[in-house]
């Protein structure tokens, strides 16, 4: 990967990363209702990206649905 490249990477991977810190939420109402959160459903400009979306789905272990 070229150089130049690298702080969007970075920076492209900083927004799955603040998405993952509302999972805790996730987590919560998963406990607290007894359901399992299996997907997440995503729209806007950002979907476009897969690679966005698939990271974004590894991060927080669970399946992301877009439109």
């Amino acid at each position: 990967m070229d150089r130049r490249s690298q702080p969007g990477l970075r920076i492209l991977k900083l927004i799955p990363f603040h998405s993952a810190n509302d999972c805790h939420a996730f987590d919560a109402i998963s406990e607290e209702s007894g359901h399992t959160i299996n997907s997440l459903r995503v729209d806007g400009g950002m979907i476009v990206n897969n690679f966005l979306m698939q990271f974004q789905s590894d991060l927080i272990g669970v399946e992301v649905e877009m439109p």
